[in-house]
């Protein structure tokens, strides 16, 4: 079995403090560059062909949009993640997060987005320490 997910990497003009951030709360950061979920990972025998065919069919129609990120907001689960929401092009992303967990991957959607709206947002940390977010979110 492949572990994969489906991944935004925009451009940005401020990549240096997204970067700077990221190395400071994500322990991620050396592992993945700033990224968008699309789909979320999972585990499979999808061939990479069979999965390059599902994503060119799903996105064939989506023209390229703008992406931009703003607002800090924390998430507390088992730990508190760090994420900037995405405020123009969110519409567009959710779209393809939809088209793309259709027909192969209809079965990999995960049980947090069961029955739930999909939030784009890129996450900029994972603080165990949920203290830590009061702190640096004021």
């Amino acid at each position: 079995m492949i572990k994969r997910s489906i991944l935004i990497f925009p451009k940005f003009a401020n990549k240096k403090t997204i970067d700077d951030i990221r190395s400071k709360y994500d322990p991620l950061a050396n592992n993945v560059r700033p990224h968008i979920s699309l789909v979320f990972p999972f585990e499979s025998d999808i061939t990479t062909e069979e999965l390059k065919k599902h994503v060119i069919h799903s996105i064939k129609d989506v023209n390229s949009f703008e992406v931009c990120l703003k607002g800090v907001v924390s998430q507390r689960a088992s730990s508190s993640y760090l994420f900037l929401n995405v405020v123009e092009g969110d519409k567009d992303i959710i779209e393809i997060h939809k088209r793309l967990y259709s027909g192969i991957l209809t079965q990999f959607l995960p049980d947090f987005l069961k029955g739930n709206s999909f939030w784009p947002h890129m996450t900029i940390g994972n603080i165990y320490d949920a203290r830590l977010v009061n702190l640096h979110l004021g």
